[in-house]
């Protein structure tokens, strides 16, 4: 089955089951406390069942997707990823909401640049229309081209946010683009701690979980 589908297959037949989901206690993420005033509530409980999947892990870097996905907007070097938060935008250009969270992401990426970078992932959905928005975008975009990073950090219909600390530990999943934003500050002078293990792919968690 391709990547994409996996993500609609897991919420279809009941991801928010995944309070049952437990991994074995080597592979367990980091546990952190996040205030729900930076969540956003406009979330289906199904999706945000899986972007908190991801949570406590290791992000595993945009080379192990290198197959997966294209940048077309900006494409950052390790240099700009060095020392800063990284928050993940994702989004579609299907319809005019969807689309909107892209602006706003550039916005905020200009207040936060110090500490933070902004990169948008664009979903499979409406791929061939993404590159119309590209050539104006002030931020890094990459478009998931097969779905596989989308399914693994949790990315479905709805935009949300993912926020990455600098020791390059995913922090918090299912913010909105504001809320990722002030959350930044929160974490930032954070010393850096690389404990986190690594991010099970979406075809091994559904293993996990009996699907």
């Amino acid at each position: 089955r391709s990547a994409f589908t996996t993500l609609r297959r897991a919420a279809l037949v009941g991801s928010t089951l995944a309070l049952g989901f437990v991994m074995a206690a080597a592979d367990a993420p980091k546990s952190f406390e996040t205030n729900d005033r930076y969540l956003d509530d406009r979330l289906p409980v199904a999706e945000r069942e899986l972007l908190n999947e991801t949570v406590g892990y290791e992000f595993p870097g945009f080379e192990a997707y290198a197959d997966d996905l294209t940048w077309i907007a900006n494409e950052p070097d390790a240099s700009e990823l060095e020392g800063k938060i990284i928050i993940l935008q994702s989004f579609t250009t299907a319809d005019a909401q969807r689309r909107s969270v892209l602006r706003r992401a550039e916005n905020l990426a200009r207040r936060t640049d110090e500490q933070a970078i902004f990169i948008a992932i664009h979903t499979p959905e409406n791929a061939e229309e993404a590159e119309k928005f590209a050539d104006r975008s002030r931020i890094p975009i990459a478009l998931d081209t097969s779905g596989r990073f989308c399914d693994d950090m949790g990315f479905w219909k709805t935009p949300a946010a993912v926020v990455i600390d600098r020791s390059g530990t995913i922090r918090m999943a299912g913010a909105n683009v504001l809320q990722a934003a002030r959350f930044v500050p929160e974490i930032y002078e954070e010393a850096k701690d690389g404990e986190a293990p690594a991010l099970p792919d979406r075809d091994e968690r559904d293993k996990k979980k009996g699907k």
